[in-house]
């Protein structure tokens, strides 16, 4: 197992932990709500600030809010729909 995952695990199965509190009282403030997914992927990283057309921001995981994502016109991976459509160029050595 992941070393981040197991320290997750102990601060939530703690009976008192202040960590826990901490982070539920992180994602209240992010406007999501402290579910141990939730509080788990903030943990780990994985829920990041998007902008939405008007220009408010949005916490959230984009491999698990893909409809988000359409919206705002990104891929789950985060780029563009122009640039992910896009002919990658091959890397060549030029001859001398």
């Amino acid at each position: 197992m992941n070393h981040k995952r197991e320290a997750f695990l102990r601060i939530w199965n703690k009976k008192a932990s202040k960590t826990r509190d901490t982070i539920k009282q992180k994602l209240l403030v992010r406007d999501i709500e402290p579910t141990q997914l939730n509080c788990y992927e903030y943990w780990m990283g994985f829920i990041k600030p998007w902008k939405d057309t008007r220009g408010q921001v949005k916490h959230l995981n984009p491999y698990r809010n893909e409809v988000f994502m359409r919206t705002i016109g990104r891929t789950k991976y985060g780029t563009t729909f122009n640039m992910a459509r896009r002919n990658k160029k091959k890397k060549r050595r030029f001859n001398k």
